[in-house]
């Protein structure tokens, strides 16, 4: 199976979806840091803790993106430099062997 793609296409879609992502994790380090800064009582601890778990999910996302926006980047290259038409070992995408 032969498989073509428009290199300007793929990056155009993957810069549109990942804006849409990085704000949603602006919008909610946003909404942590308010949340953070609400009177709770007796949830403040819990609250508190939360709100840390929370931040450390935003912030892996946001290196999962970053680390895709280098790989999907190298993939492209890699076929733009073939005849776009062989088949490839594109090793980005491709996660480590133990």
């Amino acid at each position: 199976m032969t498989l073509r793609i428009q290199p300007g296409e793929v990056r155009t879609a993957w810069t549109l979806g990942a804006a849409e992502a990085r704000t949603d994790l602006g919008n909610t380090t946003t909404d942590l840091s308010n949340a953070q800064g609400s009177s709770m009582g007796d949830l403040a601890d819990d609250l508190a803790y939360a709100v840390g778990r929370v931040r450390g999910v935003t912030t892996t996302t946001s290196r999962v993106l970053e680390s895709f926006d280098t790989n999907v980047e190298s993939c492209l290259t890699t076929y733009e430099r073939t005849d776009h038409a062989s088949a490839g070992a594109f090793t980005s995408l491709t996660p480590p062997q133990p």
